[in-house]
């Protein structure tokens, strides 16, 4: 069970002749099933972050549910890695936006200086523009996040070119 951000995906090896898999989610003292795949993984959506789930896997062959998996466990929490990075090419700037990620006390925008990152802004909001650049010269950037203290992951790597 790897857990995201308000989701849980789960993986599990095949069963030999299984024809579809069952997995439950434990709701209360109640098994609930939330998916009935017939591939060895699914994701659960719509969870709440913080809170703790277990779940279990059983296999259909030849017709028969047969016993069920161990039980896994997994706590989905919210990324700390920057979203839906975009760069938006101006004249002479390219202006950066992101989602907002839970509890980020501050960002850091870098571009890529030959093979280092630069950190160019520092906001606290979820925009900034770099200015002073040079028109058809292709940038790249990158965000992170402060939460809870620590800079975490980098976002992905987005691209402009400025242009007059």
């Amino acid at each position: 069970a790897t857990a995201g951000d308000k989701k849980i995906t789960l993986t599990w090896s095949a069963v030999e002749n299984a024809a579809q898999y069952r997995v439950q989610r434990l709701v209360g003292s109640t098994w609930t099933t939330v998916a009935t795949p017939t591939a060895t993984s699914c994701t659960n959506g719509g969870l709440t972050n913080g809170e703790t789930y277990s779940y279990r896997v059983l296999a259909l062959v030849d017709g028969k549910w047969n016993g069920a998996s161990a039980v896994v466990k997994a706590t989905p929490k919210a990324s700390v890695i920057p979203q839906n990075v975009k760069a938006t090419a101006g004249n002479k700037q390219v202006k950066v936006t992101w989602s907002a990620v839970e509890n980020a006390t501050q960002y850091r925008v870098q571009r890529l200086f030959g093979t280092t990152w630069k950190t160019v802004a520092s906001p606290t909001a979820t925009s900034c523009t770099n200015g002073g650049l040079t028109n058809g010269e292709t940038y790249s950037y990158r965000v992170l996040a402060l939460v809870d203290g620590k800079w975490n992951g980098a976002s992905a790597v987005v691209k402009a070119t400025p242009k007059a």
